[in-house]
């Protein structure tokens, strides 16, 4: 691959990892101030941002220490996933609908 494609593949998931990290920053806040969140639990998801910011800490850490049994990236990729399901999970019990068909699609 020369030079200018991957600089290009470069910039290219450069742009689509900031897609979801804007719109989770930007997007999600006026979504939720408009269905009634406090600006104490959005003032609270910036510190989100923390983990965002601090992902070239764990680097590092996902570099050197793989399962083989999975492969390097596979472990690494299974566990996280598996936390954000098992986070998903506990927050589902405090969502209620209230049958205002505003979370309704």
């Amino acid at each position: 691959m020369s030079r200018a494609g991957k600089t290009t593949l470069l910039a290219t998931l450069y742009l689509v990892q900031d897609v979801g990290y804007s719109f989770f920053f930007l997007a999600l806040g006026v979504i939720l101030r408009r269905r009634g969140a406090s600006l104490e639990h959005l003032a609270l998801m910036n510190l989100l941002g923390v983990a965002w910011a601090g992902k070239f800490l764990l680097a590092p850490l996902v570099d050197r220490f793989s399962v083989q049994r999975f492969g390097h990236y596979r472990a690494w990729l299974m566990s996280t996933q598996l936390v954000l399901v098992l986070a998903l999970l506990c927050l589902a019990p405090r969502t209620r609908c209230t049958g205002c068909r505003s979370c309704l699609p």
